[in-house]
């Protein structure tokens, strides 16, 4: 019996960055609430749902992906190795971000009337002001992995036998609900786009931690009981369905014209009070139908696209330097927004995989030649 693959998740995961790529182009388009270095004057009104459903799911899919691959790891290499080998492939980006590349980017932008050394020791480092933006992902992504670590002598090796019953989707709709619930708490304190740092250097949202935790741990479980491998075609496209209907009902709504102030103020505190509940079923029913969605029809996994997959990581970090220059570049078109968009989604989304292509190619030649270059004991 052929070893079965799992080409499908890694379609699943370049698909998910494309759509981490297309979020982050049209934040100069589009009325997103966080804060991004180019603005265009004009606005394409409906990014700002685009940007609402994206959120709602697309870093949770991430999550859930990064936790089903970390139940694998920590059964093939144990707890230490686990954490060392993960601290090894996600903190270099992270610090190389957060202390040379974000830096290097707000002084070249900014008018400090200093010079970069001084500029960096005395405000960037001296008065904290270290961001390591977009790269929050692989900060939490090391935290959770040494969370699991933590609780590896409490899992049992071997889980018993999986198979999808009702009892597994009960236990889904409770955990959704309990989401839902804790979600709302925390954005009574915290709303959405609002960010702080815990202990210098773990930047997080807490209005969506509650989806990023339990997107994690169910992808822990998931891989443990083999999950996407063995949950029916019927029930992941069920939660498909639910998930997609619950987009496109958002996407109606905002788009929906509001007639008179008083509709308007109704309309926004309908949605302040039940889009917890909205999010998390696009979440759930997302993270769990698209998984199926791509074992069922985008299986296949050519060679272009598995050679995509492979610098996913590296695409990730290099990106937003890849689309703020062409946003940038662009800034002065007298074309629309949303076609504006779509070009540098494109673009940046090429130039971004290009470069991560080169720079693998470039490591792994150099890599090929200090195996090749002899020792100084043998020489």
């Amino acid at each position: 019996m052929p070893k079965p693959t799992l080409g499908y998740i890694q379609n699943l995961r370049l698909a998910t960055l494309v759509l981490v790529i297309a979020h982050h182009a049209g934040q100069t388009y589009g009325p997103t609430g966080g804060d991004w270095p180019v603005f265009h004057p004009r606005q394409a009104e409906w990014l700002g749902t685009f940007f609402s459903v994206n959120a709602g799911f697309f870093m949770a899919l991430f999550f859930l992906i990064a936790g089903y691959f970390t139940a694998g790891a920590l059964r093939r290499d144990g707890p230490l190795r686990l954490v060392a080998r993960r601290a090894v492939r996600l903190g270099p980006p992270a610090l190389l971000v957060g202390f040379l590349l974000v830096p290097a980017f707000f002084y070249i932008t900014g008018d400090a009337p200093v010079s970069f050394p001084e500029w960096y020791g005395a405000t960037y480092i001296g008065d904290w002001q270290v961001t390591f933006a977009h790269t929050w992902f692989l900060i939490h992504l090391l935290v959770y992995t040494a969370g699991v670590a933590c609780l590896a002598p409490w899992l049992r090796p071997d889980p018993a036998p999986f198979a999808w019953s009702g009892k597994v989707t009960a236990g889904l709709l409770i955990l959704l609900i309990l989401v839902t619930g804790i979600t709302w708490l925390v954005r009574q304190s915290y709303p959405i786009d609002r960010w702080v740092t815990l202990a210098f250097v773990l930047p997080m949202e807490p209005a969506h931690l509650p989806q990023y935790l339990a997107a994690f741990g169910l992808g822990v479980w998931g891989g443990r009981v083999r999950l996407f491998e063995t949950m029916p075609t019927r029930a992941g496209l069920a939660w498909l369905s639910l998930g997609l209907a619950a987009a496109v009902v958002r996407y109606a709504i905002d788009l929906l014209p509001a007639t008179g102030s008083e509709t308007a103020a109704t309309l926004g505190a309908w949605r302040r009070m039940l889009w917890p509940l909205w999010e998390t079923v696009i979440c759930f029913g997302l993270c769990l139908g698209l998984p199926v969605l791509f074992r069922t029809w985008l299986a296949p996994c050519p060679r272009l696209i598995g050679r995509l997959a492979d610098v996913t990581l590296t695409a990730y970090v290099i990106h937003v330097f890849a689309l703020v220059p062409l946003q940038g570049a662009l800034l002065a078109s007298e074309l629309s927004p949303s076609l504006l968009f779509v070009i540098v989604t494109s673009a940046g989304s090429a130039v971004t995989f290009a470069v991560a292509l080169g720079w693998a190619a470039l490591t792994g030649r150099v890599g090929q030649w200090a195996q090749r270059r002899p020792s100084a004991a043998s020489a």
